[in-house]
């Protein structure tokens, strides 16, 4: 015991050496529970036996109750041969592996004999579970598998007996690259969903990127803020081929103005953005959740990456991040897109017949109406391209307060505002920056400490 070794070492106790024992004289010390020799009549019986004991055969024993063949199956393992202590060693690891050893057993000398209930399932049988352990047929390695009242097994447990198992393949392994993550606190990048969001006071906070939706951009000064932050237009998570040249346009013009990147949410707009000559980053909607991920996104040209929000802060700081990373630490997180307008099929839309690509303030999507479910939480139901409806979350994530997210490696954190007025969006970005005092009502920590469940 761990006490023995205590005292031995404190010249407390003496420890006794163990002598080496030669494995021919163990196995003359061993004892047979079971013995061919009692086995009375039966002769053709016992033949069969000797015969699949030297060749290693199966045998099918039919016969009425009380006529002996569980006796007999279970002297088979005294005519096996002997086992070499190669043999006994290899049995005796799966055995402690299973903790079906007895306490203070050594080396087993006897082949095994196991004999499961005919009620056993096929995973008891073969081996495995949600806490893998060796089956039935590894125990019986090296000895004896009984299956007593065969067509009483489970058809499931007897074709996972006869199903081959694959052949072990090889490959050659290439270690993930390993990235020096950033130590600095991330900066802070914004983005809005109305153009009355961005404002003198909250660029002069601090602001090191403003995301804005590529069809909002036309009513949002760009020209005004040039030199004092970096504009990025957001591409729509849901667009048509028949939006593409329209959408390339609307990019040319961006671009023209000012606006330096374009955020790509998804595997298409890397065809939209083909020959722009704009930085790319990656947004949530490429569900980035892994190194290989990013080194992916690094080889299509991408300069920056927005991990997924389905991550918890230990997933987000493992990942070798082999270009600038971000991740969302406010807002509301959208929880779907509907491909025809809620607010328009409840209430009708005045400004459009057909799919309408920026919001009007006057209209009804412009008041972020909400759906109530039947516990009374409010969802937020924005305006998405192409008269479609993002629905967000009830509640708003916030991180203000925690100092996780600012040591995991991220180079930008993002707030992310939604249904925020101009002056909410500047108190969140002081509370972040430790400069005021804030927190919003109806908050949620979001999956960053959960995960997913």
């Amino acid at each position: 015991s761990l006490q023995e070794v205590v005292d031995y070492l404190r010249g407390e106790a003496a420890i006794e050496p163990v002598a080496c024992v030669p494995y021919a004289r163990l196995l003359k010390s061993r004892g047979t529970k079971h013995d061919f020799a009692d086995v009375r009549g039966q002769k053709s019986a016992k033949r069969a036996l000797e015969i699949a004991a030297a060749g290693g055969h199966n045998v099918l024993m039919i016969g009425p109750p009380g006529s002996g063949k569980t006796m007999m199956a279970r002297c088979l393992p005294g005519i096996l041969p002997d086992m070499t202590l190669e043999e006994a060693l290899e049995v005796t690891r799966i055995h402690s592996a299973a903790g079906t050893l007895r306490a203070g057993e050594g080396l087993m000398l006897e082949r095994p004999f196991r004999a499961p209930h005919h009620t056993v399932s096929s995973v008891a049988l073969v081996g495995g579970g949600s806490k893998a352990r060796p089956g039935e047929i590894s125990l019986a390695h090296g000895g004896v598998l009984f299956l007593d009242e065969l067509p009483e097994y489970q058809r499931a447990a007897l074709e996972a007996m006869r199903t081959e198992i694959p052949e072990r393949r090889e490959g050659t392994f290439v270690p993930a690259e390993r990235i020096k993550n950033p130590t600095e606190p991330p900066r802070f990048t914004v983005s809005i969903y109305r153009a009355g969001q961005l404002t003198d006071a909250l660029v002069n906070e601090g602001v090191e990127t403003v995301y804005v939706p590529l069809e909002l951009l036309p009513s949002v000064e760009v020209e005004k803020y040039r030199g004092r932050t970096k504009f990025a237009a957001v591409l729509p998570r849901v667009w048509r081929t028949a939006d593409e040249e329209g959408l390339r346009e609307q990019l040319r013009t961006a671009k023209e103005r000012g606006v330096e990147c374009a955020v790509l949410g998804n595997l298409g707009h890397f065809a939209l953005v083909r020959g722009l000559d704009m930085e790319l980053r990656g947004d949530f909607g490429l569900n980035v959740f892994n190194s290989a991920a990013l080194r992916f996104l690094r080889e299509q040209g991408l300069s920056g990456a927005t991990l997924s929000f389905e991550l918890r802060h230990e997933q987000l700081r493992d990942i070798s991040k082999c270009i600038p990373c971000e991740a969302i630490v406010y807002g509301r997180l959208p929880l779907m897109i509907t491909e025809n307008c809620i607010v328009a099929n409840e209430f009708g839309c005045r400004h459009f017949k057909g799919r309408c690509d920026a919001l009007c303030a006057d209209s009804a999507c412009a008041g972020a109406p909400e759906l109530t479910d039947r516990v009374g939480e409010r969802f937020p139901v924005l305006h998405a391209y192409g008269c479609r409806s993002e629905l967000q979350n009830g509640k708003t994530l916030w991180l203000a307060d925690k100092p996780e997210y600012r040591k995991i490696g991220l180079t930008y954190a993002r707030l992310r505002f939604t249904t925020e007025s101009a002056e909410e969006c500047v108190r969140v970005l002081r509370a972040y920056k430790g400069r005021e005092e804030y927190t919003p009502k109806d908050i949620t920590r979001g999956l960053f400490y959960r995960g997913v469940e």
